[in-house]
């Protein structure tokens, strides 16, 4: 049986030989081939790209966190040290602890430094029973405050305490903005005359402040953001963030290394179940303000935080797919290309075979066949592997130009950021020359609370001060102190003799006489009118007597120039007393005081001018 196929002309043709069935034709192999070189191809730039881009837009997101989550540490913590110093610098004003000064004049200042930084809630003083004498509009005056951990702890030093809820002011004071309740951070500072400890000056910092501050930085930034800055406890509870989360203790990997001292950003999923991208750091201590502990978190849903990315990601896989696509199309019709001459080839052997053009002659029938030399094909595919290449070329340049946008995008967030962190810059700016003023005020505060103007030397405030600390000091490594009092004799005859210019102008030449006389280790301060009081330390007690003689004479034979042009002498009358072994130890400031002050009556009662040292008895 004859099995050969028969054409539609009646012609015979040969069938597909056995090798060539169930094989692909060259053609669907190139279409397929160039298909997988291109996703291969689009898979290698996506992933070498798409990596290095995405992983910096994700670092520079969560660099952004990190770096807001330390501005608002920074502000904390500056504003915090500012309003511990303003309670100090109004504790140390001698006024303030003198119980002659009337109260309506202490809560004038009160009032004024509240006025000043509203963030004060109240601020009064408590005596030292932890009665309130003084407050900010008359609020808790004559209620007892002894059991107040502010109240305990400030009076034996300054003190801040975290935060808590209102107790007493919880029904006196409005409500805060927020529609929270009332939660005060606590400042306190011991009040000393020259008795002592008389008091205690405390005051309630709003914690709506915080808030303020919060808010101040997240005004900036879009509310599609969602971007939420939590502060947190040194124990690890929510004090400021979303209604949700306050009073909460989450257990987060951030807050750990926050406490720890690290500073960085994580993506870390919550206890509501989302995810965040999350910058951390801690609060410290700025300058006196020793610091509470507080942690800073700045946490943004995931899918925002990296919704650019990720936005890149799906495009860069889009992108890849049309590329491969267009690529697999060119592949198939280059594949056809290609094939058509061989296929013209094999068509006119086969039509050579079946003897369709048998009695066509010979040269005709060599003529009617295609020219395909194979010179020919090589050029055909090499043009086909240019042609190719063009492709290939093209897709890159594709890419490259999507990397450009990319790092065009980075670069303005990057200037972004730039401009954030000048601005961030100018206000440390701006709040360090604050700073500088406001330690120039303290100074010259301080300046004025503890020197007497007349003289230049220490007040007896700050003498009082001095020697207690030099006192404890001696005490502890044992040595010798010693106490001059000076009284300068009929000094009351001068001021009706000569004037109150002559007396001043006599204060002043024997104040720099004293002050000529001693050590830079010595302490010498006017006590009031025309007494001065010395403190020596570490020096030797045998030679004590020798001393204040010589300080005695110096005084007695200087002639004191007196604003008209004339001068008079003056003399002085010493009582010393010296403190020594167990004596020292056992003593205290008041008594040694009160032995000199005995001594130096014993010295006016035997006709003055001269130094009398005390005895055991005056230390009784």
């Amino acid at each position: 049986m004859d099995i050969a196929n028969t054409d539609a002309d009646g012609s015979r043709s040969r069938p597909k030989p056995r090798s060539q069935r169930g094989h692909w034709s060259l053609r669907t192999q190139l279409a397929v081939g160039a298909a997988i070189l291109s996703v291969l191809a689009t898979l290698t730039l996506s992933l070498v790209i798409g990596a290095v881009t995405l992983d910096r837009m994700r670092g520079d997101a969560g660099n952004a966190a990190r770096a807001l989550a330390q501005k608002m540490a920074a502000l904390l913590s500056r504003d915090m040290a500012e309003r511990f110093g303003d309670i100090q610098v109004l504790g140390s004003l001698s006024l303030m602890s003198d119980p002659a000064t009337p109260s309506a004049e202490k809560r004038r200042l009160l009032d004024q430094l509240q006025e000043t930084f509203p963030d004060f809630a109240w601020i009064g003083i408590a005596d030292d029973g932890g009665k309130v004498t003084v407050s900010t509009g008359g609020i808790l005056e004559g209620a007892d405050v002894s059991q107040r951990p502010w109240f305990i702890d400030g009076r034996w030093g300054p003190t801040v305490k975290d935060v808590h809820d209102a107790v007493l002011l919880a029904k006196l004071l409005p409500a805060a903005p927020d529609g929270q309740p009332l939660r005060f951070v606590d400042v306190a500072t011991p009040l000393h005359n020259a008795a002592g400890r008389v008091g205690v000056l405390g005051a309630h910092l709003s914690w709506h402040w915080a808030t303020e501050l919060r808010d101040s930085l997240l005004q900036t930034m879009s509310a599609d953001d969602a971007i939420e800055i939590l502060v947190l406890a040194k124990d690890g509870t929510v004090l400021l963030g979303p209604e949700a989360e306050l009073g909460n203790k989450p257990d987060l990997a951030s807050i750990a290394a926050a406490r720890d001292g690290a500073t960085g950003h994580d993506v870390e999923r919550w206890p509501d179940g989302a995810q965040y991208l999350v910058g951390y750091t801690a609060s410290t201590g700025y300058r006196l303000y020793p610091g509470l502990g507080w942690i800073v978190l700045v946490r943004q849903p995931v899918k925002i935080a990296f919704a650019s990315a990720n936005e890149v990601e799906r495009n860069l896989i889009v992108g890849g797919i049309f590329v491969t696509l267009l690529l697999a199309l060119g592949g198939w019709l280059l594949a056809r290309h290609v094939t058509r001459p061989i296929l013209a080839i094999a068509g006119a052997a086969d039509r050579l075979a079946g003897g369709a053009d048998a009695a066509r002659p010979a040269k005709e029938l060599i003529e009617s066949l295609p020219d395909v030399k194979g010179s020919r094909e090589v050029i055909v595919l090499q043009h086909s592997l240019h042609h190719l290449l063009d492709q290939l070329r093209q897709r890159e340049r594709a890419l490259v130009t999507l990397n450009r946008s990319l790092e065009m995008r980075v670069a303005e967030r990057t200037e972004s950021l730039t401009t954030a962190n000048g601005e961030l810059q100018r206000e440390i700016a701006l709040r360090a020359d604050l700073e500088r003023e406001r330690e120039r005020l303290i100074a010259e505060l301080r300046s004025l609370a503890e020197t007497d103007s007349l003289t230049g030397l220490s007040n007896r405030r700050a003498f009082v001060e001095l020697a207690q600390r030099e006192l404890r000091r001696m005490q502890r490594r044992g040595g010798a102190m010693t106490l001059l009092m000076i009284d300068i004799d009929y000094f009351k005859r001068v001021n009706d003799t000569h004037g109150h210019p002559a007396g001043d102008a006599v204060l002043r030449e024997v104040a720099g006489l004293v002050r000529g006389s001693l050590r830079d280790v010595d302490i010498s301060a006017r006590l009031g009118g025309e007494e001065f009081g010395v403190l020596l330390a570490d020096g030797d007690p045998a030679q004590v007597p020798d001393l204040a003689e010589r300080l005695r004479h110096v005084i007695a034979t200087h002639d004191m120039h007196l604003p008209d042009g004339s001068s008079l002498r003056v003399t002085a009358s010493f009582g010393v007393a010296v403190a020594t072994g167990a004596e020292l130890t056992e003593t205290s400031l008041e008594r040694l005081m009160a032995a000199a002050d005995r001594a130096l009556y014993r010295a006016k009662g035997e006709g003055r001018n001269r130094v009398v040292m005390a005895g055991p008895e005056d230390f009784a």
